[in-house]
């Protein structure tokens, strides 16, 4: 009897591991079944507002949707509901029962073919059972899916209609390019696994972190619905310093002007003098093959370095009026506009007297005004030069500003020749810089400069964002004070401040002609810069500008416009300040 128990123990151990060995797939399935794995979920990411607070950027949800010719359901012979009194034909196919409803109801919808045109193409796709047929080209938003799922046919289930809906996200300005460079755009879709978004440059780019939020986790189990793990966290929202309608209006005053030169750059910006708060930043150039004027490359006004011509002359001047060096009683030689030094000839083009004091240097915007105060008040050569750089050092117009924009955005500091460290000194160099050449600076430092001038003599920090919110709520504030250290005395400032307005309203001022108008007072600074290259046909190209405030007695705002690789006949005033004029006006009637 024993026996007989141990031969039956030992066929069914022999028969239980045979079943095992030979069912391999069936245990890998059910071992299959009770796998999981964890995946990355990303919560909304943050809006983006302007100073209104009128949305501008977001994240709107869209589908692709196509159909799936190969489901055995449409090929099937259409079998009519029990109590239908409709007669059963063995010849028609559930597809062939639903086509014509189904393209009637599409076409009358999404109007893209007629009933006709989309039953052919439909009729192609059955019949090649197509995997992807595309029912409506272009994205639908939810309700267009909504409706696209009431219609025939598609009212069923997956197995019946074939219906593939594949959501996915896209980041949208809701105001097309404007503020483009400043707000800036995403890479990604974070529908799609393992990608999420990044900002690609502007404020996208600069508070990615911010925007996204914090990622979470969710655990995916076969046969069973996801379970959050850790949930992710929302981004937080940015509300932008810029005004939309500032922004537009500005674009296309600059856009305007800028269509009818030469010029291949052209920026602008609008600040708020008293706050800092940059109510519009324009970036345009011009398409190379067709001429059309287009949202720049690259942020311009941050990151367009050069020489800056005469818009420099209101720092040197502030520079050695707070050193001692320039006597505004004294009569300087300017020989009628052309001078020699070191062997090289020093122009001017807007005047023809002997002598000028400060005031008519800069108004008339002098060269040889700027190189003779510069090389009395400290002699030429290389102590003068140094002692010249220590004043222009004292203004702190180098110091970084540090602007909220993407790492692509790069902000390049003023270039001014270190005495200590450049070695090709020269008797033409300290002159140079003291009209606009020889130093090289950005739109955003100009405009800072000036500013600080119409602001009493303090600087107030550019800025672009002025919080970070969470729903209703603060969670930073941006918003900043002017700095307490002063750049200039109070005196030398109400003196600059009296020649850049002059400028404009004295007839001899280079920005008479085209800025000066009845309804505004507006003190600014006119600035040519002859390119070292020339053009095909032999021409100079010339960068001009226009940087100013109003109204002068009360500023309020501060605009510099620029543009280069303009024809000599496309000045700085015509050009540019007609552009600050015609805003001026525009922000006096309507803020």
């Amino acid at each position: 009897m024993l026996g007989v128990v141990v031969l039956v123990f030992v066929w069914l151990s022999v028969t239980y591991v045979k079943l095992l060995v030979n069912d391999t797939e069936g245990w890998l399935n059910m071992s299959n079944r009770n796998q999981f794995y964890n995946d990355t979920v990303y919560g909304d990411r943050g809006n983006i507002y302007d100073c209104q607070g009128r949305l501008v950027q977001a994240t709107f949800p869209y589908y692709n949707v196509v159909m799936d010719m190969r489901v055995e359901f449409l090929h099937n012979t259409y079998k009519p509901p029990k109590n239908s009194k409709t007669v059963n034909t063995d010849s028609l196919s559930n597809y062939e029962v639903y086509a014509d409803s189904f393209c009637v109801a599409v076409a009358d919808y999404f109007k893209q073919y007629t009933h006709a045109e989309l039953r052919k193409k439909m009729d192609a796709a059955f019949k090649a059972r197509e995997d992807r047929f595309k029912v409506v080209e272009g994205k639908l938003t939810h309700k267009q899916l909504k409706a696209l799922r009431a219609m025939p046919l598609l009212n069923q289930s997956r197995l019946h209609s074939g219906l593939v809906v594949e959501p996915y996200e896209n980041r949208e300005n809701l105001y097309d390019s404007l503020a483009y460079r400043v707000v800036g755009a995403v890479f990604g879709d974070r529908t799609k696994k393992k990608s999420g978004e990044y900002g690609r440059f502007g404020i996208e780019q600069y508070f990615n972190e911010e925007l996204a939020g914090v990622p979470g986790i969710e655990e995916h189990r076969a046969g069973s619905d996801a379970r959050p793990l850790v949930r992710p966290v929302d981004g937080l929202d940015v509300v932008m310093t810029i005004d939309m309608d500032i922004q537009d209006k500005s674009e296309s005053l600059l856009k305007n002007t800028f269509a009818n030169s030469h010029g291949n750059v052209a920026c602008m910006m609008v600040m708020e003098t008293a706050t800092g708060e940059i109510k519009s930043m324009v970036n345009l150039t011009k398409d190379s093959a067709t001429g059309k004027v287009i949202q720049g490359y690259e942020n311009y006004c941050v990151s367009y370095i050069a020489e800056p011509g005469s818009t420099i002359k209101t720092i040197a001047m502030l520079a050695m009026l707070e050193d001692g060096k320039c006597d505004l009683d004294k009569n300087y030689f300017v020989n009628s506009g052309e001078i020699t030094v070191a062997g090289k000839k020093i122009t001017d083009t807007h005047t023809h007297s002997d002598y000028l004091k400060p005031h008519d240097i800069l108004v008339c915007s002098s060269n040889c005004g700027m190189s003779r105060i510069a090389i009395d008040g400290y002699g030429n050569n290389r102590k003068g030069w140094s002692d010249f750089y220590d004043a222009l050092m004292d203004m702190r117009f180098t110091h970084e500003i540090g602007i909220e924009l993407g790492k692509s955005d790069i902000e390049y500091k003023p270039r001014v020749k270190d005495p200590e460290t450049y070695k090709k000194w020269s008797l033409t160099t300290m002159p140079s810089m003291a009209y606009g050449y020889e130093i090289m600076m950005t739109p955003i430092y100009t405009l800072n400069f000036y500013n600080a001038v119409a602001n009493g003599g303090y600087y107030v920090k550019p800025h672009v964002v002025r919080e970070l919110r969470r729903g209703g709520e603060v969670v930073k504030d941006f918003s900043v004070k002017p700095e307490r250290h002063r750049i200039a005395s109070k005196k030398n400032i109400e003196t600059i401040q009296s020649f850049l307005l002059d400028v404009v309203e004295s007839p001899n001022g280079t920005g008479y002609d085209y800025v000066r108008n009845d309804q505004v007072k507006i003190a600014g600074k006119t600035g040519t810069a002859r390119r070292v290259r020339r053009d095909e046909n032999g021409a100079y190209r010339y960068l001009v500008t226009f940087v100013g405030y109003f109204p002068a007695d009360n500023p309020k705002y501060t605009v510099i416009v620029q543009m280069a690789n303009n024809l000599g006949s496309e000045g700085a005033g015509s050009r540019c300040g007609s552009v600050v004029r015609d805003i001026a006006k525009y922000l006096m009637i309507n803020y």
